[in-house]
């Protein structure tokens, strides 16, 4: 029993190394020197540290903070719209009793399975067509498609696992059903919603190709668009590219970590019968 714990024990450490080491080589590559980051055999703890990245990164000459705020916006956003129509959607998939509904179910998961590339001409055209080309709301209209099929399934499952005893007995009570989803189901479903609120954010705040293909403008850049234009063919400044995808990860991880609890039972409850 001792050797199987030991084993265990072992095992988690290399895994927690292995997750954890590409951030800590992000973080020590961004604090070094240029001439220390392309040296034939890098150091693991830089020797001259420095700040140097970072000031640049907001300095005068990248204004990174500009591309954060705009995918902050974005990222609330979908947010929003995906909270609001999956938690609907999936509570109605749930309670309601209709023709199809299972078909209905399916054809989410089908929705959430196909590649947002495969979808890039036909939204182009649509985007076109409404006049967004270059702005947010392009953003908007399509980072919902993919965030809310799978955050509606995942909301249907875990409130089938609600037991429908509470809110019968505030049905007899008078309650309408808009009233028992309000007061009831979702406080009951918060596990569920913090997942919903991360995928949507890390969704939104990581996609680059719709991002590039309809956003034009330098001032209405989303981060992945702007780290990946810092990139060019002669020259690939690694100490102000690592600087920005620490800044970039930072909002992910402050959401995470106060919410990782809530996302470990609303998945473990939502996949149960999905």
């Amino acid at each position: 029993m001792k050797v199987k714990r030991i084993v265990i024990l072992i095992a988690a450490i290399s895994l927690i190394i292995y997750v954890l080491f590409p951030i800590y080589w992000l973080f020590v590559t961004s604090i070094k020197w240029y001439r220390d980051i392309v040296v034939p055999n890098p150091s693991l703890i830089p020797l001259n540290p420095t700040l140097d990245n970072y000031d640049r990164l907001f300095g005068r000459d990248y204004t990174f903070q500009m591309y954060v705020v705009n995918s902050l916006l974005v990222g609330s956003g979908v947010v929003l719209i995906t909270l609001l129509f999956s938690s609907l959607a999936g509570y109605g998939l749930a309670r309601l009793k209709f023709k199809k509904r299972n078909t209905v179910s399916n054809l989410l998961l089908l929705a959430y399975v196909t590649p947002p590339a495969v979808l890039l001409v036909p939204f182009f055209a649509l985007i076109s067509w409404l006049g967004l080309i270059n702005t947010l709301y392009s953003l908007l209209i399509v980072y919902p498609v993919f965030t809310i099929p799978f955050s509606t399934w995942l909301l249907k499952s875990f409130f089938e696992e609600l037991p429908v005893e509470v809110e019968e007995a505030a049905m007899i009570d008078g309650a309408s059903i808009f009233r028992i989803f309000r007061h009831i189901a979702i406080p009951l479903a918060a596990p569920a919603l913090a997942v919903v609120i991360a995928y949507s954010l890390v969704f939104s705040w990581t996609e680059y190709i719709f991002a590039f293909t309809f956003i034009r403008s330098e001032e209405l850049k989303t981060v992945p668009v702007a780290l990946a234009h810092s990139i060019t063919v002669y020259h690939v400044d690694w100490g102000l590219l690592t600087a920005g995808a620490v800044i970039s990860i930072l909002p992910v991880l402050a959401l995470f970590i106060p919410i990782a609890r809530y996302m470990i039972k609303g998945l473990a409850l939502g996949g149960r019968k999905g």
